[in-house]
């Protein structure tokens, strides 16, 4: 798998000193409709260090910058992924293409 991030995320990385991203999977259940959305979000290195070391199936990719946490969730993956970051309003948000549910 290549991993792509743009160079405006690699900039972002840098301010913000942080190394590594998490894709991550949030769901609600609490009306008729179950919604589940994948995002992606900045972790410490000791925080993806406790993931990788709890043998619950979370893998590693090497990145352009520091490390892509995959959790041990059921993905389809591309053999590119480009992660790039996006502003909505004053936020800035983490996207990504090439993972889906």
């Amino acid at each position: 798998m290549t991993i792509n991030y743009s160079d405006e995320l690699i900039e972002y990385m840098d301010q913000r000193h942080k190394d590594c991203i998490l894709v991550d999977i949030a769901s609600s259940n609490t009306c008729d409709l179950d919604v589940t959305e994948m995002y992606l979000r900045f972790i410490s290195d000791s925080h993806a260090d406790r993931l990788l070391n709890s043998d619950k199936g979370y893998r590693v990719h090497e990145a352009p910058r520091g490390r892509l946490i995959i959790p041990p969730y059921n993905l389809n993956i591309r053999d590119t992924v480009s992660v790039y970051l996006k502003t909505f309003l004053f936020f800035k948000l983490i996207k990504q293409d090439g993972i889906t549910l």
